[in-house]
């Protein structure tokens, strides 16, 4: 068993064991000898949800499990730690999808067991075993073929394309797939193609097993693009497209600003006080530096900038990976786990860092980027226009995103040929800072 598992199966045993005691945060951090940040990112990691999350997901089913057998439920919630029953109805529909007693009713609820990550991390289900939890649908299994990531050559453990048309996904974190589910669900009624599920034989949007659900969804038509592709002789168009289908899928996602319970991040906050310590270490390791008045001007100019840029629902997550095209043309966007609500510069900015993040270090394509980068801005501000206070902002997003992510990777050992790649990334965004500003922004 690798440490980093045995480690983090110690913390779910700690925790299973203090359910019904107030469980602190730098308690399990301490147990584990790491940062409350840095813990964070590994139940992101390994188990697709915050810790904060699994700690309330673990008493809900609990709960849930022993109403079952006939215990009140006005004590259980109590002796899970609830302070009202308000709170704990709102956390346990979200969950659920329904009331107490209606799951009671149901008799879905299972005794509740610790996860062993030392089986699951890397566990690879067999055909037969997919072939019977896809009983579980009223669909002729013809095909079953493993998910390969983009441009890495390894094959998930959590995902498979079923026949030509669906595509089965199994996880932990149920309230990020119900966010998934909504979003998805509402780019379909605006006829954009969607990962929409397929109604199980019980009529549900996914099945739930033990500690995991498997979500069956319709196939999204097309395929990403690959590298060569977005830096061949149509890689305007391509950014072109990238531009307008982000603008289109933030126009839908507008309008359901208030009816998707997502998480509210403030990008401002979260790269000024846990980022930007995190890479001056990073920096010191691998012996860069970045320009005397980087920091400051940062703090200064977008600090001021931040409170007035348009927050709404993003998808946050649109590496090239995760937006597919069919015909040249894009044909839909996958995975909206971890959606939330942040500034909607942000996914038209990350995209662009993801096809930075395939130069190579080749000189021509960091130049061939930059108008890619034009391209894609140009095109989303046609369609659904930038305020003055966003032009001004795209530098310290481009920024902010390198920063996040060199903070993240820095917690791995074996990303940190990655992290010093987004180093350099984030160094020729400063350099070329003033051909961002007066070439690319006075066209938009």
């Amino acid at each position: 068993m690798k440490p980093i598992i045995k480690t983090l199966q110690n913390c779910l045993n700690y925790i299973e064991q203090n359910l019904k005691s107030e469980i602190e945060l730098n308690e399990i951090a301490e147990l584990c000898g790491y940062s409350i940040d840095h813990l964070y990112k590994l139940f992101k990691q390994y188990l697709a949800m915050p810790i904060n999350s699994y700690i309330v997901s673990r008493k809900l089913k609990h709960i849930a499990y022993e109403h079952l057998l006939g215990k009140g439920l006005n004590n259980l919630v109590l002796n899970y730690g609830f302070s009202t029953y308000s709170g704990f109805y709102k956390a346990f529909y979200k969950w659920f999808s329904c009331s107490p007693s209606r799951y009671k009713q149901s008799k879905l609820a299972q005794q509740p067991h610790v996860l062993n990550l030392s089986l699951e991390v890397n566990r690879m289900h067999s055909n037969k075993e997919l072939k019977t939890i896809l009983k579980n649908w009223n669909i002729n299994v013809i095909s079953i073929t493993p998910y390969e990531y983009s441009g890495a050559g390894s094959i998930a453990n959590n995902v498979w394309y079923i026949n030509d048309n669906y595509v089965l996904k199994k996880g932990l974190n149920i309230s990020g797939l119900k966010t998934h589910i909504s979003i998805s669900r509402a780019l379909a009624k605006k006829e954009l193609n969607a990962a929409i599920p397929m109604q199980t034989c019980k009529d549900k949007d996914f099945l739930v097993d033990g500690e995991f659900y498997y979500l069956l969804a319709n196939r999204v038509p097309g395929n990403w693009l690959t590298k060569e592709q977005r830096y061949g002789e149509d890689s305007l168009h391509y950014a072109k497209c990238y531009g307008e289908s982000i603008a289109k899928l933030h126009l839908v996602m507008a309008e359901i600003n208030d009816e998707v319970e997502v998480k509210d991040k403030h990008l401002y906050n979260i790269i000024n006080e846990w980022a930007i310590p995190i890479v001056n270490k990073m920096l010191r390791r691998f012996n860069y530096q970045l320009p005397n008045y980087f920091y400051k001007k940062y703090q200064q100019e977008f600090g001021e900038l931040y409170e007035n840029l348009p927050k709404q629902v993003i998808h946050r997550d649109p590496n090239p990976s995760n937006i597919l095209f069919n015909n040249n043309r894009v044909s839909g966007f996958v995975d909206f786990e971890i959606s939330e609500k942040n500034t909607r510069l942000y996914d038209v900015c990350y995209c662009a860092t993801g096809i930075l993040s395939e130069t190579e270090d080749k000189p021509e394509l960091y130049q061939k980027w930059l108008r890619i980068f034009n391209q894609t801005l140009d095109s989303y501000h046609r369609l659904n226009p930038l305020t003055e206070a966003e032009i001004k902002a795209i530098p310290y997003v481009l920024y902010s995103i390198q920063l996040n992510v060199i903070a993240y990777l820095s917690e791995y050992d074996k990303y940190s040929h990655l992290a010093e790649k987004n180093i350099k990334m984030l160094l020729f965004l400063i350099d070329n800072t003033a051909q961002i500003i007066n070439k690319l922004i006075p066209n938009i």
